[in-house]
């Protein structure tokens, strides 16, 4: 199955950052945060690379949407780290092609790990503006372009990662997860504006988005 290997990275994850918590929880607060991301950093605990999709022969690994780095500075309370942690990465959404130099590493530094507007950089790589998308250079990796052109468009990703409805609208707009009311991007921000720390409004905007395809695959289950 392909989320077995991911299950239990993640399971290990989540053991040894409650037992880095437990037995520092005494140290002062910044101090904790600092070092239970330094310690999962330093263990290679991230189970990212253990689930695995293909389409035909190209294989495409997760790309989580809350790093345990983000966790760390997001979160208010120290001790929600774990839990958030536990539930907000235990099942994996997006999947792209396992390439050096590809879109799971490369929207990190365009974005600032931002999904929303790389979702909207790969919209536009399949209409007229192209020439404008920022992850070109991931584009045009030979894995990451043959997924491409197999998937035809950006609608048939959508519907292939189960987000519609949830990181888009029904007519595959991408919404804008920095905003309320469901306002949808229409350009991408300067470079510079995605180099800063996340707002908590995108960071909450996203933990609902992960509530959303979650319940939504529950349900997919009773059925």
């Amino acid at each position: 199955m392909m989320y077995e290997s991911y299950n239990k990275a993640y399971l290990k994850a989540v053991k040894e950052i409650t037992r880095l918590y437990e037995e520092n929880k005494s140290d002062e607060e910044l101090l904790l945060r600092h070092l239970l991301f330094s310690e999962y950093r330093k263990s290679n605990l991230d189970p990212d690379g253990n689930a695995i999709r293909y389409v035909e022969d190209i294989k495409c690994t997760a790309d989580g949407l809350l790093s345990i780095w983000r966790i760390c500075n997001m979160e208010p309370l120290v001790e929600d780290i774990i839990p958030t942690y536990s539930y907000y990465r235990s099942k994996p959404i997006f999947f792209f092609p396992c390439e050096n130099g590809g879109i799971n590493t490369s929207r990190a530094s365009v974005f600032g790990d931002r999904i929303d507007h790389t979702l909207f950089d790969l919209k536009m790589y399949y209409s007229k503006e192209r020439d404008n998308c920022r992850l070109i250079n991931a584009y045009n990796r030979p894995k990451t372009n043959a997924w491409l052109q197999k998937m035809k468009s950006f609608e048939n990703i959508v519907e292939w990662w189960g987000v519609i409805g949830i990181f888009t609208d029904n007519d595959y707009n991408v919404y804008d997860l920095e905003c309320n009311n469901n306002q949808i991007i229409t350009s991408l921000k300067e470079t510079k504006e995605y180099q800063n720390q996340w707002s908590f409004e995108y960071y909450n905007h996203i933990k609902e988005c992960i509530q959303l395809f979650m319940k939504n695959r529950e349900t997919e289950s009773d059925i």
